[in-house]
């Protein structure tokens, strides 16, 4: 059987149509959709080859998917020591995301646990005077709460930011270190490897 490539044009359409469904989720989303498509489309380009459509029958699609999955198993294991290089200079921002993860569960188990107390000690035994100390450590957890979740929202949202720059750092870089062969497009139109 022929298998059929899509061409540029075709994945051109493919990107301004994605970036037309994402319009009502703000202003910059279709740009920036766009953006990082073309990126793609470039790397696609770059290495002269694009995923071939096939048609065929259920049964080498089922064969197919079964190779896909363990070319796919396969490429996850040899992405790990890139994937540990993104993260080893990172590592101490992940470490505290982690405990401040754990000190802000554990504050939010105090209120769930405070009704015990709550019922048992003040209610039932009429100790009224742990009533002010039973609310005043659930307003302390509360407040260590909120402060870790806010403190662990903005460390890791820099974190994750800083690192999409520098992913994008290392694509321009690449990108403009090919050669002007790359950028002839001319010379590539219609060739593609499997």
């Amino acid at each position: 059987m022929r298998s059929e490539q899509p061409t540029a044009d075709f994945i051109m359409n493919q990107i301004a149509e994605d970036a037309a469904t994402l319009g009502a989720r703000g202003r910059d989303a279709p740009r920036r959709l766009a953006r990082d498509q073309r990126i793609v489309f470039q790397a696609l380009l770059a290495s002269n080859c694009t995923r071939p459509f096939r048609a065929g029958s259920m049964a080498s699609e089922k064969e197919s998917g079964e190779q896909a999955q363990r070319s796919k198993t396969k490429q996850t294991w040899k992405a790990l020591p890139e994937v540990w290089a993104l993260i080893k200079p990172r590592r101490g921002i992940l470490a505290a995301g982690f405990v401040l993860m754990g000190i802000n569960r554990v504050a939010g188990l105090v209120l769930p646990a405070s009704t015990k107390y709550l019922l048992d000690d003040v209610f039932l035994k009429h100790q009224v005077h742990l009533l002010k100390s039973l609310v005043g450590i659930v307003l302390l957890a509360t407040v260590v709460q909120g402060l870790t979740s806010f403190i662990l929202t903005q460390l890791l949202s820099k974190s994750a930011q800083r690192l999409i720059a520098d992913l994008r750092r290392r694509v321009q870089a690449h990108v403009g270190r090919l050669p002007v062969a790359f950028y002839d497009v001319s010379s590539r139109s219609g060739t593609s490897c499997m």
